[in-house]
C-alpha cells in the first residue's frame, strides 16, 4: 500500500487551504470595513456635535439606548454599538432601535440581500442601458468597455470615431468612469463646441479604461427649482422581498449652484424626502476633508433649508408617485440584487429617468440622509429574515472580497 496521497486527497487539502484564506481574508475585510466606518462616523458625529460635545444629550441617549434600542435588538441575539444610533439620528436627535449599525449592514446583510460577485457588472454605467434598454436615460454618446470603444448601439468603434463623435454632439458631455466610483468621483462635465480632439483624447485618458460619455439631461421645472445647474436626483432604495418590492427611505440629491457635476461640497445637500412630497426642514451638507491630501473623509453638518434659501414648506417632489412606481418596476428585473439604491431624475416632460443603480447604498442616501432606519417598515422583516430564516442562503453567493 502506497504512502502517497492520490489526486483526490491533494484535491481535498488544496481545498482546505483555500477555503482557510478565504475565510482569514473575508475577516480580515469584514475588521477594515468595521474600522474605517468606525473612525468616519466618530469624526462626524464630533463634526456635528450632538452627543460627542453635549453631556445632557449624551445621558438622555444612553438612556433611550438602554430602554428601547438593547430590548428591540435582544430577541436576535445582537448587541449594537450605541453611537451608531447617534450617528443615523443625529439630525433630530433620534434613537431609533431599527437603525442599522452601519458594520453590520455593510459587511453583513447588504452581502446576504445581494450577489456581491455579480456587483460590479450589473452597476457598470456602460451598460446600463442593456440591462434596462427600455427605459428613458440620457443620451449616449460613446463608450468605452476595458478598453475598447463602442458608439451608442454597442458597435466597436475607433478612439478617433469616438472623438468625432463627441465633437459632434450638441451642449454639454458628461464623461463618466463606469466602474468602481461613487458619490460622482471622476466626472468630467465640458461643452462639446469648446473642444478640441486633443482635449477629447485627454479627458479619455484621465478617465480611464472604463467609462460613458453622456449628453446632459434638461430637467423637469420642479427640479430645476432646486438648481438649475446640475440635475437634481431622487435617491430610493427599494427592497425585492416575499415577491414584491418595496419603497425604503427617499432622499434628495442637490448639487451645488454653477456646478454642472453634483460632487459632494461647495454647497451640495442631501435631505429627506417625506411622504407627501415634501423636503424636510433639515439638510445635510457634505465636504471632502483634504481632498488634496488623498483623504477619504468628509466633513458633514446639519443646515435649516430656510436658512439658506434652499426651499421652504411649499415645495413638492413633482411626480413623485411616477418615480416610485419606475422605481419598483426597475428592481422586479434583478432578483440577485435585493436591496437596490435607484438615482432617478425628470426630464422636462415629466417622465422619470434613470441615472444609475447601487447596489450597496450608501448612508448619505439613505439611513443618514433620510434620519430613518434605512429598511423602513421593512426592518423587521429583514432582521428576521437574516438572523433566523435564512431564506436566501441557497440562491446568493457572499462575496465579500468583491465589494
Amino acid at each position: 500500500m502506497s504512502d502517497k496521497k492520490n489526486h483526490a486527497e491533494y484535491l481535498e487539502e488544496y481545498l482546505t487551504e483555500y477555503k482557510d484564506a478565504l475565510n482569514i481574508a473575508i475577516a480580515a475585510r469584514k475588521k477594515f470595513i468595521s474600522a474605517a466606518l468606525e473612525a468616519e462616523s466618530k469624526e462626524y458625529l464630533q463634526q456635528f456635535g450632538g452627543a460627542a460635545d453635549n453631556e445632557a444629550y449624551r445621558g438622555a441617549d444612553h438612556e433611550a439606548y438602554r430602554e428601547k434600542v438593547l430590548p428591540y435588538w435582544e430577541r436576535f441575539g445582537y448587541v449594537p454599538e450605541e453611537f451608531w444610533f447617534e450617528f443615523s439620528g443625529s439630525r433630530d436627535h433620534v434613537m431609533d432601535p431599527r437603525m442599522i449599525p452601519l458594520d453590520l449592514l455593510y459587511n453583513e446583510i447588504v452581502p446576504y440581500l445581494n450577489n456581491m460577485q455579480l456587483r460590479t457588472a450589473v452597476s457598470d454605467k456602460a451598460y446600463c442601458d442593456t440591462w434596462f434598454p427600455d427605459v428613458k436615460q440620457a443620451v449616449t454618446v460613446c463608450r468605452r468597455v476595458s478598453g475598447i470603444y463602442y458608439d451608442d448601439s454597442m458597435n466597436i468603434i475607433s478612439e478617433d470615431e469616438a472623438v468625432k463623435l463627441c465633437l459632434d454632439s450638441p451642449g454639454f458631455l458628461f464623461v463618466k468612469p463606469a466602474v468602481y466610483t461613487h458619490s460622482s468621483k471622476g466626472i468630467t462635465a465640458a461643452d462639446a463646441g469648446g473642444l478640441s480632439d486633443a482635449d477629447v483624447k485627454r479627458i479619455f485618458d484621465a478617465t480611464g479604461m472604463n467609462f460613458i460619455v453622456q449628453q446632459e439631461i434638461e430637467q423637469h421645472p420642479g427640479l430645476a427649482a432646486l438648481n438649475p445647474d446640475s440635475v437634481c436626483t431622487v435617491r430610493i432604495n427599494t427592497l425585492l422581498m416575499d415577491d414584491d418590492v418595496h419603497i425604503l427611505t427617499e432622499v434628495m440629491k442637490v448639487g451645488a449652484p454653477g456646478e454642472k457635476v453634483p460632487v459632494h461640497g461647495k454647497g451640495s445637500y442631501f435631505t429627506q424626502i417625506l411622504g407627501d412630497g415634501s423636503l424636510h426642514e433639515r439638510a445635510i451638507f457634505v465636504y471632502p476633508k483634504n481632498e488634496e491630501y488623498g483623504a477619504t473623509a468628509y466633513i458633514a453638518y446639519w443646515g435649516d433649508a430656510k436658512e439658506y434659501g434652499l426651499y421652504d414648506e411649499s415645495y413638492r417632489v413633482p411626480c413623485l408617485d411616477e418615480l416610485r412606481r419606475f422605481a419598483k418596476k426597475l428592481h422586479e428585473r434583478i432578483a440577485h440584487f435585493r436591496f437596490a439604491g435607484w438615482d432617478l431624475t425628470l426630464d422636462r416632460d415629466g417622465d422619470p429617468v434613470l441615472i444609475e443603480v447601487n447596489f450597496s447604498p450608501g448612508p448619505f442616501g439613505g439611513q443618514l440622509g433620510a434620519c430613518a432606519p434605512m429598511f423602513g417598515d421593512m426592518t423587521d422583516r429583514v432582521l428576521e429574515d437574516y438572523f433566523f430564516e435564512r431564506s436566501l442562503e441557497k440562491t446568493q453567493m457572499q462575496g465579500l472580497l468583491v465589494q
